[in-house]
């Protein structure tokens, strides 16, 4: 049986704004994830079912934050990694690309601004390593370990990056 978990995103820096966006982590036999969007917000956890959660339905689980830049996705995976903190959980946070030395590397070079000339592909290739060397000794083990994994971008900033900004079609992808 799967449950929900609200979370309540509040919009501090609009005076007067009622505005509130709400996300939902399902907690189930599968591992979690958790879309975040453009937030500038604080987080209120709106649910005690996570303290109310069996051994079983505490093992680890994996939540992804998507957004744009500037978005809030850190200030989130801090707020989220607070609370799970604070209900018993051990909690890791990692990024994409990242998460590794060989994840880092790659970031560097994709982020270097001296790195103009390089093909779609090969910048797409670049992430799946990443990637595959980030679940394979990051993600894979903790989540074997029991530890919750708040991951800044996943595959979806690949559809969005690559497939949008790289124009390489999403069944590439």
């Amino acid at each position: 049986a799967r449950r929900a978990i609200f979370v309540m995103f509040e919009d501090n820096e609009s005076a007067g704004s009622n505005t509130t966006s709400l996300a939902h982590l399902m907690v189930g036999p599968s591992p979690l994830v958790m879309i975040g969007v453009s937030l500038k917000y604080s987080i209120r956890l709106e649910s005690d079912e996570l303290s109310a959660m069996t051994d079983t339905q505490r093992q680890g689980r994996f939540i992804t934050l998507e957004g744009s830049e500037g978005g809030g996705k850190s200030s989130l995976m801090t707020e989220v990694s607070r609370y799970l903190v604070g209900q018993g959980l051990q909690v890791i946070e990692t990024r994409e690309p990242g998460g590794t030395v060989l994840g880092e590397q790659v970031r560097a070079l994709l982020l270097d601004p001296d790195m103009t000339e390089i093909d779609p592909r090969t910048e797409l290739g670049l992430m799946f390593a990443a990637r595959v060397q980030h679940v394979e000794t990051l993600i894979k083990p903790a989540l074997r370990a029991g530890k919750w994994v708040i991951c800044d971008r996943f595959t979806d900033s690949t559809y969005a990056y690559q497939g949008g900004g790289r124009a390489i079609a999403l069944d590439v992808i």
